[in-house]
């Protein structure tokens, strides 16, 4: 039996520390700079009914539109809801704490549209500089609030829930840009930044100040070394289509190398075309600029099993598996086209000191392989073959965290297929980017330290 709903409409005023909803007052919980609050109030308030099955939270409430009731599913520590059979992002997770299911309070409107909001609009913008530091004051009445999420280095997205009819913004210090997508009761703004830099948004008493600044400079940007596997007169593997694991490697390199260098940091590769580089020369290179990470880009083969597929990552240390000590001679086949066939083996010292000097980064190694493979889990959509270890010579003797990832199979026809394509080899260099870009979050502090 449907349950039929008289349609009504609950004004919705926020207070400084309230938030009011028809004839209920409910307190708002301010988390850093997000305000939540507590879901079962809401829904009550609503005349509505919650319940919940593990992680997942149900709601069911009268509805604004043609059906008698709308149906809820939200996930604890998840933005994304579905919401009358549909998905909606919300502006930050639905989390529990102390017991109690708190809800975001600037999603409130989009999906209880039965709440009807005072109408706030943004009476004034005031803005200045202080060198390349730009502030700018939204003066709002009745009082709003803010969602500030960065996009990029470069960009900044601001969500105001207000209404805003004035002219376009100035650009001021390193906003070179503000972009304004305007709403009935909420505006969406976009800051572009002429380099990198941050944002902070305060609540004041009579609006939001905002502060656009640069990223606080290094000594020195990190440099990472990007290694090209293979080149020249080593072609690396080579599929039955006739795609060269050189040059795919090459391509994916220079695509990585892009996305790095738009994030701030220094880029160099061992080869930037199709050349010979011996594999001491690589590591030589490296250590030569005193690069802070090393990445050796390759593409995986394998002759007895052409079913074989996935994306992997090593570290360097001795293969623990008949597997990871194959895949080590596979890679270190290029010293028989060398001149000077084995610099490390010719020189049993050489060979020791290199060792000793990566195991001191044997810990940073594992930390960056592991962030690259659990980033190219979660986005790449290839087959996870999880991070492994083995003593590829390219690896031995850099003096700075260093790893080796396998992009995919070119023995395998259908991952040679998906490997030819640019499309492919984006989202490649993108899942390395995430996961060199996780890794650094910690690492830049420890080196900054050390320097």
């Amino acid at each position: 039996m449907i349950r039929i709903f008289r349609l009504l409409f609950f004004p919705l005023l926020i207070f400084s520390q309230e938030i009011s909803i028809g004839n209920e007052r409910l307190n708002k919980l301010n988390l850093g700079d997000l305000e939540y609050v507590s879901l079962g109030k809401v829904i009550k308030a609503l005349n509505g009914s919650l319940w919940r099955a593990g992680n997942r939270v149900v709601c069911v409430v009268p509805d604004s539109g043609e059906t008698a009731e709308k149906e809820m599913v939200f996930t604890l520590d998840s933005s994304w809801a579905l919401v009358g059979g549909e998905m909606v992002r919300l502006t930050s997770p639905v989390i529990e704490q102390e017991g109690s299911i708190l809800f975001p309070v600037l999603s409130l409107k989009e999906v209880f549209p039965q709440i009807k909001e005072e109408i706030k609009e943004v009476i004034s913008v005031t803005s200045s500089v202080k060198r390349d530091t730009a502030f700018y004051f939204f003066e709002i009445s009745p009082p709003g609030n803010f969602y500030l999420r960065q996009l990029s280095s470069l960009s900044y997205e601001v969500i105001i829930s207000a209404r805003f009819l004035l002219s376009d913004l100035p650009a001021k210090g390193i906003v070179r840009e503000i972009k304004i997508d305007r709403g009935d009761d909420e505006t969406r703004f976009i800051f572009y930044f002429k380099k990198p830099g941050q944002a902070k948004g305060t609540k004041r008493e009579e609006g939001i100040l905002f502060k656009f600044f640069p990223t606080q400079p290094r000594e020195r940007n990190l440099l990472i070394v990007l290694d090209p596997g293979h080149g020249g007169k080593d072609p690396g593997a080579v599929g039955k289509l006739g795609t060269r694991e050189k040059d795919l490697n090459l391509a994916i390199a220079k695509k990585l190398a892009q996305r790095l260098e738009r994030a701030g940091y220094r880029v160099l590769l061992t080869r930037e075309k199709d050349e010979f580089v011996s594999l001491k020369e690589r590591v030589d290179f490296a250590n030569k600029n005193k690069a802070d990470i090393f990445i050796s880009i390759h593409n995986n083969a394998s002759r007895e099993n052409p079913r074989a597929v996935g994306f992997e990552t090593y570290f360097l240390a001795e293969g623990r598996t008949d597997l990871e000590r194959a895949q080590a001679l596979k890679e270190n086949e290029v010293l028989k086209l060398e001149e000077n066939s084995n610099p490390f083996l010719n020189d049993e010292l050489s060979l020791i000191l290199s060792d000793l000097a990566q195991t001191e980064f044997l810990k940073e190694s594992e930390e960056l392989a592991c962030a690259i493979q659990d980033a190219a889990d979660a986005y790449l959509g290839l087959a996870n073959r999880g991070v492994k270890q083995a003593g590829f010579y390219v690896l031995r003797g850099a003096l700075m965290p260093a790893v080796l990832v396998e992009g995919g199979f070119l023995t395998n026809r259908r991952e040679e297929k998906l490997l030819r394509q640019e499309k492919t080899q984006e989202k490649i260099a993108e899942a390395i980017f995430r996961g060199v870009k996780n890794f650094l979050l910690s690492y830049e502090k420890k080196i900054a330290g050390e320097r």
